[in-house]
This record gives structure tokens, sequence and C-alpha cells, in this order.
């Protein structure tokens, strides 16, 4: 079987890692496992500074990437639109335009008439299925969603795209059970794939903290890391030696790719973290709103590391006590599987796609959203208890070894492919 990845256009790859955003390295790793099972696959992503068009990696897999061309610069026009017109439908912004990167497919599209694949996965970009469903109308289409755009964008731009689509993918239950229930009649068509992660061998002598808290994520305002922020002050005051640690690039999400869409008045009130440059990508505003926040007398107990490289997660999350994900808005949540996957219990919000990872009480801790003291106090039980940290760990780690290694994802993508291809896979 031939495969296609297709990336968001802003999404760069990248062989041995697959890249440094969650999408990527997804594409990457399901790729290695659909190679080694026979498969043919080609990822194809953003052409980034210094690297070759076309590169083929020793096991096979294939990177095409697209240098974005004029075409695709009706990018930031669609957005000044945007901000113009701000009396429209926020539920049909710009961006979900099939105008939006047009460029960027129509390319991809080209490249691949020589050899048409079999399966074209799209990740997230529902406005890319009409052409490649012009273009390619005996292959396959498969529409992965990581975010909920399905069940916040206007039905009236998505039906028709959904109808040329063969496979809705959800990275969680949650975000399959949305779509399910915003398009019944394409309910059939959806199912889950989670994500997935690599389930090292326990490392017994690595040093662990037992006061360390961590966050992994990009440090942006729907990730809550104000609200962890509050719940650490909370913790600091009862657990002296308690410490703070932050991974995470900053850059908030654009307002109007999940703020202006959202019907939580929980996430629909980050926008007071935006200001009135609500459609710029903010790289410190939160940031500094974020320092601000914190009391002197505990600035030396916490430390954001900025972006870490995806290969030198797994030592910050041995290091730590417990795993802390404080999200108002989270598709499935990385962090939780990655931390578990070594050993560390973790503390969730019931957010999103987060209840189908944690078991409240038996592989983690899980409290309401926005609210410190409950997310203080699910800290602190963690803190304070060592045999139920390590019995939460070792639950934790067994669960991802079956139900999110890259192993299970595989078989699970490769059931779903089943599904549209009638001579099987």
């Amino acid at each position: 079987m031939r495969i296609a990845f297709i990336t968001q256009p802003w999404d760069i790859a990248t062989p041995g890692t697959g890249g440094h955003s969650s999408i990527p390295i997804l594409s990457y790793r399901m790729a290695l496992k659909l190679r080694a099972r026979g498969h043919v696959v080609t990822i194809f992503a953003r052409l980034g500074d210094g690297q070759p068009v076309q590169e083929r990696e020793d096991t096979g897999i294939e990177f095409v990437r697209i240098p974005l061309k004029k075409a695709d610069m009706l990018a930031k026009p669609l957005k000044f639109y945007d901000r113009l017109a701000r009396g429209r439908d926020p539920k049909r912004p710009a961006f979900a335009s099939e105008r939006y990167y047009r460029g960027y497919a129509a390319q991809i599209a080209a490249t691949m008439q020589p050899h048409p694949p079999d399966v074209i996965h799209i990740h997230n970009f529902s406005q890319f299925v009409p052409l490649f469903r012009r273009k390619f109308p005996r292959a396959k289409i498969v529409l992965h969603m990581h975010c909920e755009w399905l069940n916040q964008l206007s039905p009236a731009i998505l039906t028709a795209r959904l109808a040329q689509t063969d496979l809705i993918l959800g990275c969680s239950d949650f975000i399959t059970g949305e779509a399910q229930a915003s398009f019944p009649q394409f309910s059939a068509r959806c199912t889950t794939v989670f994500n997935g992660v690599d389930v090292p061998p326990l490392a017994a002598d690595t040093p662990s903290d037992p006061r360390e808290i961590l966050y992994v994520g990009r440090i942006s305002p729907e990730k809550g890391i104000h609200v962890l922020l509050a719940a650490f002050e909370r913790v600091a005051a009862e657990l002296p030696g308690a410490k703070l640690t932050l991974a995470g690039a900053p850059g908030s999400a654009p307002y109007e790719f999940l703020v202006a869409l959202s019907d939580d008045p929980r996430v629909r009130a980050l926008a007071r973290f935006y200001g009135g440059n609500r459609l710029k990508s903010d790289l410190g505003g939160y940031m500094a709103t974020l320092r601000a926040q914190i009391p002197p007398a505990l600035a030396a107990r916490i430390s954001f590391l900025g972006f870490v490289p995806h290969a030198d997660l797994p030592a910050l999350y041995r290091r730590a006590a417990v795993l802390v994900n404080p999200s108002l808005s989270e598709a499935f949540g990385m962090s939780l599987i990655e931390s578990l996957a070594v050993g560390t219990p973790v503390v969730a919000t019931r957010v999103g796609g987060m209840p189908n990872i944690i078991s409240d009480g038996e592989t983690g801790v899980l409290v309401s959203p926005d609210d410190p003291a409950a997310l203080a106090s699910g800290i602190i039980r963690l803190l304070k208890d060592e045999s139920l940290r390590a019995a939460m760990g070792v639950r934790g780690r067994t669960l991802v070894a079956e139900r999110f290694s890259w192993d299970a994802v595989t078989d699970s993508l490769l059931a779903a492919y089943r599904t549209i291809l009638a001579d099987g896979v």
C-alpha cells in the first residue's frame, strides 16, 4: 500500500525524530511502523531552512518538502479580512477557506501525480479534501483530527468536505465523539486512533526529585499555566521543598483557531490574554503575564526551561515526582502518556481527551479545570504519598504499553484503513 501523510503547512519534518511538533512526530513514528510492515510511506511537509526538497531515509521513508509560494501568501490577507470583519460569524473564519494554503496542497498534489497513493492521510485541514478528491478520485482520503474544528466550525463549510472523505479519525474518543455528534450522517466513517509514545525500559538508577512538579507543553493561555502558577502558591505554602519546572516554547495559539471558536466559557474567557491584537501568534505577551504573576518569594522555585528537544523529555519526566497538565482545552494530552511511559504519575484536568487516558485514582488524578485549589490539592496528594505515586506509575506504564505504544497505534491505524480498502492491507 502506498500512503501519503500530509502535515499542516507550517509543520517542519525531519528524519530520525520526525520534527519538533506533534503531528510530524506522529506521522514519522507511524510511518516507521508502516514501513516495517511493507508499506510505502511519504511524508509531505513545509520546506524548512537548509532542508532538501526530497530526502529518503535509510528506513525507506521519503520526505517531500513544499516551498511556500505566492498562492500561500493568501494566508496573511485572509487573516486581515478576519480582523476587518469582526462582526462576521466566528464559526466561518477565513482560515477554514479552501483558499487558505491552497498553493501548499496544490504542489503536493502535483508531486503525487507520477505515483498516486492508495491512501491520502490529511492532518486537520479539511479544506484540502476537495482538491485531493478531484485530483485522485480512486484514492482513499483520511482526515485525521487533532483539534475540535469539526464540531466548532460551521457545518455549512464542512459537510461537503466530509462527504468526500472516506475515513475520519480522532486522536481521542473525545474528538471522535464530538465529530459524530456534529455529523451523525458520517458517524460510521469516524473512529479513534490514539497518539502514541515510546515505552522505554525502566531506568531504576535514574534519580528523581520527590518534590519536583513538571509541566511539558506550549506556553499558551489555553494550557492553563496561569492556573498552575496560582495552584503552586498553595502547594509551596504547604510543602516548602516543592519546586515547579516548565518545559515548552512560548507561543499562544492564534485567537481565531481556538478562543473565538469555543463554546466553553472558560476558554472564551482567555480572550483577556490576547488584548487588542488577537490575530497574531503572541510569542511574549502571555509569558510576560505569567512572570508578573509569580511572587518574588517563589521566583527561585519556578523554572521556565523554554523549548526542550523531544529526545530530552524522558529524562525530565523521570526526574519529576509528578507531571501536571492544567489545560482548559486539550484534544488528547501527549504529556500524560509520555510521563506514564516512564512511570511518573500525573495530575490533569477533566478536559477533552485527557479523561480518555487517565482513570482517576488509578493511573493519575483528575481535577476540575480552571480551579487552582483543586489542582493544588491533587498535586499535594501525590507529593505527600510516595507509595501512591509508585502504584499509579506502575499502572500507568502498563496502560500506556497496552494502548498507546507505537505498535498498538499502528494496529489501530491499519484496522481503520482496512474498513475503507476493499482489497485489504
